[in-house]
């Protein structure tokens, strides 16, 4: 579990970004279910081939910025 702001306990999370073809940037989740994670239960997908990566927990902030920097990136 995580604390957001204002104290909210945020308990499940998914945060997905897809390009305009429709295909995955990345998208961070907390789902239990690659126990091969160092930081199971939370991870990222990464590519339209979802490679699964370690990750640390983030906010909808962090999540944001990193969808800005992808864009400003090309």
């Amino acid at each position: 579990m995580l604390e957001g702001p204002g104290g909210i306990e945020v308990v499940k999370y998914a945060f997905h970004f897809f390009n305009a073809s429709g295909r995955t940037v990345f998208r961070y989740d907390n789902s239990p279910n690659h126990p091969e994670i160092t930081t199971r239960p939370h991870h990222k997908h990464v590519g339209p081939d979802e490679v699964v990566v370690a990750a640390d927990p983030l906010t909808i902030e962090e999540v944001l910025n990193e969808i800005r920097a992808h864009l400003a990136t090309g």
